[in-house]
């Protein structure tokens, strides 16, 4: 099998800014293409469970648009460039990146760049849900690796009010003659 390529996908929720979030992988080997996307039902690629959406979709109506157009375009035999020309079949190195210039405004295909390793036409679904789960998806808290263990939030005041070492004038002032002299 040809060497493993894949795509990002991307949603930019402000463009002005231009931070991505990334929302899907395509991953292509060969002509084969297999692909993740946030939110998607597993049992119905396109279709988009809207109690799963990333918060951060600020339109969940384009982002489902933009779910089914790039479904639509991997199911093809072959994408026409966007700009015109032959189509390019999906047994070419170059289909990823004419469906990456489909991507346009909050919407992008980004190269994710190519995998080394051999992998096997039947590998593609775990090698997809392999990437998405590395690139996409959310990280919950009891899945953090136990080499960045969370650390309990600093209180200032709770270090500083419990050190005694140094007492402050008033507490010297106040305090009984059997503590200031430790008997």
């Amino acid at each position: 099998m040809n060497a493993v390529r894949y795509l990002v996908a991307k949603y930019v929720p402000d463009l002005r800014r231009m931070e991505p979030r990334n929302v899907g992988v395509v991953v292509w080997a060969g002509g084969e293409v297999v692909a993740r996307f946030a939110a998607e039902r597993p049992d119905q690629p396109g279709t988009v469970d809207d109690r799963c959406a990333p918060s951060f979709v600020r339109s969940l109506s384009a982002y489902k648009q933009w779910v089914r157009f790039w479904r639509k375009e991997l199911e093809k035999a072959a994408v026409r460039p966007l700009r015109g020309g032959e189509p390019v079949p999906r047994s070419s190195p170059d289909f990823l990146k004419v469906l990456a210039a489909t991507g346009r405004g909050n919407f992008l295909l980004m190269d994710g760049g190519l995998l080394l390793d051999p992998v096997t036409e039947g590998e593609l679904p775990q090698l997809a849900d392999y990437l998405y789960k590395a690139l996409v998806a959310e990280v919950a808290p009891a899945e953090e690796p136990a080499a960045f263990p969370k650390c309990p939030p600093l209180d200032v005041r709770v270090g500083v009010t419990d050190m005694k070492t140094v007492p402050s004038p008033q507490e010297v002032a106040t305090a009984p003659a059997s503590a200031s002299t430790g008997t």
